[in-house]
């Protein structure tokens, strides 16, 4: 089989890294692909790096910056049966399609996905995210494991079939979009497959979305909220819990005082509300025992990332 494969790519302000993205998507052993790279409101020269690659890769300009809106748009703009996101500053290993479609068919799987490989940029380190360690993973256990899973759609093959079929697309105006979006096709998908590879190449670098953390954190909450709305809440509460503990704790890189404040107060108060019982989840009851006494408690979380705060 040798069907036709979209990279989407939203590009915004990515100029230092665009080309090396580029080239290792070009690089690609599978060769039946369209690069779709959607420039959304970028004040570098992105453009004109993308300008440099239109005789092999499709171009769509959006006048308005919104990781979602391109993303959005390069689904809809796309002809292939599978799609694949790769973000601008990141790259890929030469495989990486070749192998998540090799996978995907020989387990027939609706959705397939590989390991990642983080690289922070101004420490040199490598995270090795060595993820969900089962091959295959079937409808139950996927519903029953949620949080296991890595919510980004970088490192995944997606059938286009069955994002047209549930309307599923990344929301509008709100950071942390990739969530309800790969939540919402992992609930529609009979089988996950893994391909037990480092294939996708995550950089970590000041202006990235993981190291950027200021007022639109409060978009995290709307965004589980949202999540409630996408599949039964039993099969949500691990998920739920883990990542507002988990941003409440991120507070540590807010300098304002009154912004985290307000932040950690918000999320316990729809912890609360959501799921009264959370402190006695399986997630907490994973954490190591340091970490569990933090998290269950909101004074706790304030005083640590006060402390944090002073001593960067």
């Amino acid at each position: 089989m040798n069907e036709l494969i979209s990279v989407i790519i939203p590009v915004h302000n990515s100029s230092k890294y665009l080309s090396i993205c580029l080239e290792s998507i070009l690089k690609q052993t599978y060769k039946n692909i369209e690069i779709i790279a959607v420039e959304n409101g970028s004040t570098d020269n992105s453009l004109e790096i993308l300008n440099k690659y239109k005789e092999t890769i499709k171009i769509e300009v959006l006048k308005e910056a919104g990781l979602s809106k391109a993303r959005n748009k390069g689904i809809e703009i796309s002809s292939g049966k599978y799609l694949v996101f790769i973000d601008s500053d990141d790259e890929v290993e030469d495989t990486f399609i070749e192998d998540l479609y090799k996978n995907l068919n020989i387990n027939k799987s609706d959705i397939s996905i590989c390991d990642i490989k983080e690289i922070h940029e101004e420490t040199n380190k490598i995270v090795l995210n060595n993820l969900y360690p089962t091959n295959t993973i079937e409808k139950q256990e996927i519903l029953n494991n949620l949080e296991k899973f890595n919510h980004g759609p970088c490192n995944k093959l997606f059938k286009k079939e069955i994002i047209e079929k549930y309307k599923i697309r990344f929301p509008k105006s709100l950071k942390y979009e990739d969530v309800p979006f790969v939540l919402e096709y992992l609930v529609n998908s009979n089988k996950v497959s893994k391909v037990n590879q480092y294939l996708y190449i995550y950089k970590i670098h000041k202006d990235s979305e993981q190291t950027t953390i200021d007022n639109k954190i409060f978009d995290i909450i709307k965004i589980m909220n949202l999540c409630l709305e996408i599949t039964e809440k039993k099969y949500l509460e691990d998920l739920y819990i883990s990542i507002l503990t988990t941003y409440a704790l991120k507070t540590r890189y807010i300098k304002n005082n009154e912004l985290r404040n307000k932040f950690i107060n918000e999320t316990y108060k729809e912890l609360n509300k959501n799921y009264p019982n959370w402190r006695k989840s399986k997630y907490i009851k994973s954490r190591p025992l340091i970490k569990q006494i933090i998290q269950k408690n909101k004074l706790l979380v304030k005083i640590y990332a006060c402390i944090y705060k002073k001593q960067t």
